[in-house]
């Protein structure tokens, strides 16, 4: 049975609740949750606004093992004529993602990333069955606004993040729950209702909000 997290949904004070933040695409601007991907089932409500027109996958959340093994993530795709087309992914032991081509990225949608039964959904509707990716994470945590491989953060975009959700699968615990909000001196940022912490943009410049 799914046992749901019973979080106090309550801000600090002078804290305020945005409907998102979102990233600027030729600036490196992302949020270091701290979590590991291992076991990890994300839900995240965002929309691409602008791609930064760079071949490969322009990553909205994610982390990894190693640059070249085990992946978990969510991207689109820069082709080399500077069009971009969206999908989900997931790799393992492989360079290859798996495109979902009917999924708009312009247009905001719910996703859940490798639920109990290693599916990924959007906006209700079943689109992949992942491979297993449940081998125990090395160093590398989940990011929102990119993906990190290795020691350092790769490609990115102008991404909005209205809400992001992460469960462990194995404990059937909501380990992170992180909105957008403006903290007490007006800073967009991300709140945790989980751990009740803050986190902040680990990038240059400021956060668009709305």
């Amino acid at each position: 049975m799914r046992r749901e997290h019973k979080e106090v949904k309550a801000l600090p004070s002078g804290y305020r609740q945005l409907e998102y933040i979102q990233t600027s695409y030729n600036l490196r601007q992302y949020i270091d949750t701290g979590l590991d991907p291992y076991m990890l089932e994300t839900e995240i409500k965002f929309k691409e606004c602008q791609n930064s027109i760079r071949t490969g996958n322009l990553q909205l959340v994610g982390g990894c093992w190693n640059a070249s093994d085990n992946r978990y993530y969510i991207a689109s795709h820069v082709s080399y004529n500077s069009a971009y087309e969206g999908y989900l992914c997931s790799i393992t032991k492989t360079n290859n993602p798996i495109r979902l081509h009917e999924i708009d990225l312009s247009k905001t949608h719910v996703v859940i990333y490798n639920n109990d039964n290693n599916e990924v959904v959007c906006d209700g509707v079943v689109k992949w069955i992942i491979p297993d990716i449940t081998v125990p994470a090395l160093t590398n945590k989940i990011v929102l606004f990119g993906g990190r491989e290795g020691s350092g953060m790769v490609r990115r975009s102008a991404w909005r993040i209205h809400y992001a959700k992460f469960r462990r699968k194995d404990l059937n615990e909501l380990v992170g729950y992180f909105v957008p909000v403006l903290d007490s001196q007006g800073v967009p940022c991300m709140y945790d209702y989980v751990s009740r912490n803050t986190f902040y943009n680990h990038g240059t410049g400021t956060f668009l909000y709305a």
